[in-house]
């Protein structure tokens, strides 16, 4: 249950793969398959532009937890110093 959403089609792939359902059974030479392909096209574009986070972003985060998470659990069987804080990035809104 945990990664339904990895696996599931959200509404744009739907749409692309209804798109290409019905492209299937038209001529390549017509004016309505011309029509389909720029409709393929921008709902392409859409899915590019709706993708999540970056990969840097997310390698930037990540490594920010498990430095606080390493900080955290040296902090538990010895003191720490102030400069063991300056790894943690500190992100800006």
């Amino acid at each position: 249950m945990l990664f339904t959403k990895l696996f599931r089609k959200n509404k744009l792939e739907e749409e692309i793969q209804a798109c290409l359902d019905f492209m299937r059974g038209m001529k390549q030479d017509s004016v309505e398959y011309d029509n389909q392909i720029e409709v393929l096209t921008k709902l392409y574009k859409l899915k590019k532009e709706a993708r999540g986070y970056s990969l840097d972003t997310l390698i930037n985060v990540f490594g920010s937890i498990a430095g606080i998470v390493v900080i955290v659990q040296k902090e538990r069987f010895d003191v720490v110093v102030s400069k063991a804080l300056s790894f943690v990035w500190k992100g800006r809104v």
